[in-house]
Parts: structure tokens; C-alpha cells; sequence
């Protein structure tokens, strides 16, 4: 919030209409100010102003600093300093023409008396507040309602502000890039903006179900601005309570959203962090955020969409997905997106170089359990959604193909990165390896992602494994495929359940047939053995095709791992696609008249025709090279084979 001496009143917007440059407000003085940034300075925190310099306060009173103002005059600023009628100090005009520059940056904003900023004594007291912040320490300025400020006047104050000190200037402009007088890309050349289309952008494709397919190419092949002039975002302080189309009481939806903004590397990400609030002037708790004994009044997590009882403040920001997210971007680097796969429209990954991958799941109800090939290192990695503490986070590991077993709880999404490795302990159990030499030896830590709650702290340890896979029987050198196995047995009668673990044991161990990669792939040799091993312990094909998880096998592997039984076994079983589904994996659609033209690399949709250059015919960014879907290229999409 702004720093600065403003009207006393409770709302939250009161910060907003200051009255003075002192450094005064309801948050403390400046005393209080520095002492904070010289903390956060030590904590490696930069603090970032909120400069309110395109008007005062409305209407008349005493501010929060005891300043008397009102009739377009404070301690600060004189008649002159404002923007008025011709021949007339004490009024002017109303913003009413959004297609008036002049109206727009000349007139009175909702009551608040327009400052002019191409004023010599405005423009000095200003560009000195601002030196004296960065003397003070700070490392940059938001600077609110820039829209309203002409753009040469305010390159004028940012070029004289902070001389010799390193400021990241981000400013406020609340409108199209193009249609009215007063567009954003007009600011381009003062700084970085806040780019406001990219929370509707971004938000309206994890709201609606079925959209997360269409990310591939999120960023400018959607015709948004130069990525590295934006600072993006999906709520602030203004727009949390209008035209926001997720914020902290969006929940889940929410702080998935949150996590694939920081998992992108279009812009640079701002979290917001509230208070819960129920209606729209509903100011800040008194209960501080710090209490006694370094007690935290924060709400906990994403399923609070209310405060719980002595925790009024959302602190979205202390989140244990959102703060270690944080270093997954770090790890990534300016990678840009380069591994990305969606089988549906819920479910997708994508990985950022060799340095970061992450899952996310939208369906609200089902997990999402797969086997994935990602571009890290071998080795055992946290899941960061969940901890990033290496002793006892839940983990993923990655064996010597690049393989790793990941499980996504609904409406979630799983994160690793080169950053935090798991600590290994000693297991009880024999291990000829380490889990990540290729040899087929199990990790001596679990991969299982048990759902939880969010925690307040990033390195709060995961919820222990599910009781049944903790007894679950772990043999010599068996691999990551092992656990499907007993997770589908398990309910299994015990004389067949134990004919089929040992079945695929003797498969997977070192020497056997997978091992040996007799069939290729090692994944199609386990999902092969799982269905030989299951039938000849007498259950049927269309039991043995689901516990093989024989339906993630694309259509020109299946014939290899031995699973075209699996797509014939039920009467009408569905091969071809759907006109909602990808089709680049079928090769063909299930509508008759309709052929698989491919749109890009990523999708391929099912058409009646399809002429090359077009737009989408489902409204979606991107024209459709219109190429007849090769099943050959398809491998690209597939994570067996990325």
C-alpha cells in the first residue's frame, strides 16, 4: 500500500487519496518504513513503492498524519498545483471521454483533484519523495493511475527521480492497446506495465473445464504485449473487488491459475496478498499480521475462502505452493516452455529446459496418475506444491531413461525442480541402486502425492503414504511400475493378487525382459507383462488392459507393447477421436465425414474440411496449418517418446 501521509478514513481505499508526500500512514511512520526495508534488504526482500502522483484527496478533513486539506489545497500542494478551469482555481473539469486525451489526463479522476504533473514545483517535490525512497533503500515504484498522467510529463519525472540508484519503474495503465485515446503501448517507453488483459486471459482458461490444452503457446502468439514489458497478474487490489475473474475467494481455481503464472515465463508474476474482506470498502483488520510470540494471523491456505477464527489476513503470498514456486521459476531460468503435453483438455505438463517440470490437474474429482518422461537430471526431487523440506517432502523420481511416476490430486498440480533434491535415508528394505541409474531399482522414498491441505509454511512435511502402499511388498530391483501394480491388486483375492506382483516382479527384475528392454521402451514392456501376467492369473482382458494402464499407449505403439486387444475387447470399444479430443495420437475420428487435420504441433482436431491459414474455428488463438495428422509426428506429443 502507499506509504504516504493520506485521508483518515477506514476503507481501503483511503491509502489511495493521499495528502501529503510525508511518510506517514496507518501502516506506521518513517522511522518504521526504513527500519522495514532495511530488514527485508537483509532477508534478500525488495520493496517495491506505491507512488500515488496523479491526484490528492477528495472533499476536506485532517489526515491520517493530522495534515488539514480540502477546496483543492493541502500542506503540500497549492491551487496552482492542481489542474482547473480556465480563469477558475477551484474547480475542474470531470474524465467523462475516455476518447479525450486531454479529458482523460487533464480532468478530475472520480472527484480526486487532478495534480499537474508538468508543473516545475510538482514535478521537483516528487521526483525528491521518490530520491529519498531509493536513498532510503527501495528497490522500485508502481506507479498508480499512470493512464491519467500525460506520458512525456511522466517520462520527465522518472527520468529526474532516484539519479544513480538502480529503480525497476512498473506502471499502472488500466487500458486497451488500442480503440481509445489513452492506449497502454503509449507507456511502453517509461517502464514496465501491469498488464491487466492477461488475468482474463489466463483466468478464463482454468475456469472453464476442458482449456488447458489451448496453453501451449500462451503469451504473444495470443496477440498479447512484448513479455518483457509486462508485469502479470490474476487479481490486485482494485480488481479483486470488480472485474477480477479469480481471486482468493476462487479457491483451488485460483492457486492453480497462481502456480501456472509463476510455471510461465511470459512477464514477471505479482502475487497479491489480503485480507479477507465481504464487501467492497471493508478496510484492513486491526489484528497485525505479526503478533506476540511470532505468531502469524494468516488463513492457512486456498481452502479458506473465509477467515478463520483470529486469522483475518489471506497472505496468499505464505502459501506453501505459491512461495516455493518462487524458486521452481528461479531454477527455470529464461527457459522458455519446451517439453509441454495435454492429453485432454484438464490435464497437462510441461517442463521449462532441464532445470523444472510441473503437472497440473483441473478435473475437480479424479487424480491424474501417469508415467512421464521429463528433460531433468535422473534423481529424486521434491514436490514443491506440497514441501520444499528435502527430508521429508513427498517425492518424484526421475530413473535413468527419464522416466518418472507422477500422481496429481484434482484441482492441483505437481512441481520439481534441479533446486530441491530429496534427502535419501537409509532403507530398511535392500537396494541394489539408487533409483536413478536405470538399473530398475526402487528410490528409497516414496512417490506417492497424498492429497492435503495447504499448509502456511513451504516447508511443511507431506501427509505419510496411504497405509496400503506402505505395506506393499517392495522386491529387489522392481521398478517405479511396481506400485500401479499393487494399487491395482489390491483388492484383488490374495492367491491371484500375489501370482500377478510376482509375475511382473520376475519381469522388471534385473535380467528380465524389461530390464533388458527386449520390447524397446521399458514402459511398454511393463504395461506388456502386466497384461500376460494378469490373464494368466485368470482374470479378463478388459481388467487387465485397466490395470495395465493400457490406454495412455498411443496408436502406432500399441501393436509393439502388445495392447490392441485392449481397444477391440469391449463391443464398440472407441479408437478414433472425438471432435472435442486431440486426434493427433488416433490418427482418425470417430464422426463419420470428419478427417484429423492438424492445427499446430501440439493439436490436431477432428474437421469436416480445413483450409490452410485459417482462423480456429472454435475461437481459439492460432491458425490451422491444415496438414492430414502423420501418425508418425505424434510422437512429439506423447510422453513415452518426448
Amino acid at each position: 500500500s502507499p506509504p504516504t501521509d493520506h485521508k483518515n478514513h477506514t476503507a481501503w481505499w483511503a491509502r489511495y487519496q493521499p495528502v501529503t508526500l510525508k511518510l506517514h500512514s496507518r501502516s506506521g511512520d518513517e522511522a518504521a518504513f526504513a527500519d522495514m526495508v532495511r530488514r527485508c534488504a537483509k532477508a534478500g526482500v525488495g520493496i517495491y513503492v506505491d507512488a500515488v502522483i496523479n491526484h490528492a484527496a477528495a472533499g476536506a478533513g485532517i489526515s491520517i498524519a493530522g495534515s488539514k486539506f480540502g477546496h483543492r489545497s493541502t500542506p503540500q500542494w497549492g491551487l496552482t498545483d492542481f489542474h482547473h478551469k480556465p480563469r477558475d482555481l477551484h474547480s475542474n473539469c470531470h474524465i467523462n471521454n475516455y476518447n479525450d486525451r486531454l479529458n482523460v489526463q487533464r480532468c478530475d479522476l472520480l472527484g480526486l483533484p487532478d495534480l499537474c504533473s508538468g508543473c516545475v514545483n510538482v514535478r521537483k517535490h516528487q521526483a525528491d519523495f521518490m530520491t529519498h525512497l531509493a536513498e532510503l533503500g527501495v528497490s522500485g515504484f508502481r506507479i498508480d493511475a499512470a493512464k491519467h498522467i500525460d506520458v512525456r510529463e511522466l517520462g520527465a519525472l522518472l527520468r529526474s527521480a532516484a539519479p544513480g540508484h538502480s529503480i525497476f519503474w512498473y506502471q499502472e495503465v488500466y487500458a486497451p492497446s488500442h480503440g481509445e485515446a489513452v492506449t497502454s503501448t503509449m507507456y511502453e517507453g517509461t517502464g514496465a506495465l501491469e498488464y491487466f488483459d492477461y488475468a482474463h486471459n489466463l483466468a478464463k482458461n482454468f475456469i472453464v473445464e476442458g482449456k488447458l490444452k489451448y496453453l501451449h503457446n500462451f503469451g504473444e502468439a495470443w496477440g498479447m504485449l512484448p513479455t518483457d514489458k509486462m508485469v502479470v497478474f490474476l487479481d490486485n487490489h482494485d480488481t479483486q473487488r470488480g472485474d477480477a475473474l479469480l481471486s482468493y475467494k476462487g479457491s483451488r481455481l485460483y492457486e492453480l491459475a497462481s502456480i501456472f503464472m509463476l510455471a510461465h515465463p511470459y512477464g514477471y508474476p505479482k502475487i497479491m496478498s489480503s485480507f479477507y474482506f465481504s464487501h467492497f470498502d471493508q478496510g484492513p483488520p486491526h489484528t497485525p499480521v505479526h503478533g506476540a510470540s511470532g505468531r502469524i494471523a494468516c488463513g492457512g491456505g486456498s481452502d479458506h475462502v473465509k477467515a478463520p477464527n483470529g486469522r483475518p489476513w489471506v497472505c496468499e503470498h505464505r502459501w506453501t505452493s505459491l512461495a516455493n514456486m518462487v524458486g521452481w521459476r528461479r531454477s527455470a531460468g529464461t527457459s522458455g516452455v519446451g517439453h509441454f503435453w495435454a492429453p485432454n483438455g484438464n490435464r497437462m505438463f510441461m517442463c521449462r529446459g532441464k532445470a523444472a517440470c510441473i503437472a497440473f490437474n483441473r478435473d475437480g474429482r479424479k487424480w491424474w496418475k501417469h508415467r512421464m518422461r521429463l528433460s531433468m537430471p535422473p534423481g529424486s526431487y521434491c514436490d514443491i506444491i506440497k514441501s520444499d523440506n528435502a527430508s521429508s517432502c513427498p517425492a518424484i523420481t526421475i530413473d535413468g531413461h527419464g522416466f518418472a511416476a507422477v500422481e496429481v490430486p484434482p484441482l492441483s498440480a505437481v512441481a520439481l525442480h534441479i533446486g530441491v533434491r530429496v534427502v535419501e535415508h537409509q532403507s530398511s528394505m535392500s537396494s541394489s541402486g539408487d533409483g536413478g541409474s536405470g538399473s530398475g531399482t526402487l528410490p528409497k522414498t516414496s512417490t506417492t502425492i497424498a492429497p492435503s491441505k495447504s499448509a502456511t509454511s513451504s516447508s511443511t512435511p507431506s501427509p505419510a503414504p496411504s497405509t496400503a502402499l506402505a505395506r506393499a511388498p517392495r522386491l529387489r530391483g522392481t521398478p517405479r511400475h511396481w506400485i500401479g501394480v499393487v494399487e491395482a491388486t489390491a483388492e484383488l483375492p490374495p492367491a491371484a493378487a500375489t501370482r500377478i506382483r510376482a509375475c511382473v516382479a520376475r519381469a522388471s527384475m534385473l535380467g528380465g525382459a524389461c530390464h533388458r528392454d527386449i520390447i524397446g521402451s521399458s514402459q511398454l514392456c511393463y504395461i506388456r507383462s502386466t497384461i500376460e501376467c494378469c490373464q494368466a492369473a485368470g482374470l479378463g482382458v478388459t481388467a487387465c488392459c485397466d490395470m495395465a494402464k493400457a490406454s495412455i499407449v498411443p496408436y502406432e505403439y500399441r501393436k509393439q507393447a502388445g495392447v490392441e486387444r485392449c481397444f477391440t475387447a469391449a463391443a464398440g470399444a472407441k479408437k478414433c477421436a472425438s471432435r472435442a479430443e486431440n486426434c493427433a495420437s488416433a490418427g482418425c475420428c470417430e464422426e463419420a465425414g470428419h478427417t484429423c487435420f492438424e492445427k499446430d504441433r501440439w493439436w490436431s482436431g477432428c474437421l469436416s474440411k480445413c483450409t490452410p491459414g485459417m482462423e480456429d474455428p472454435f475461437g481459439k488463438p492460432g491458425r490451422w496449418s491444415c496438414r492430414t495428422s502423420d501418425l508418425s509426428a505424434s510422437k512429439q506429443a506423447v510422453p513415452l517418446h518426448q
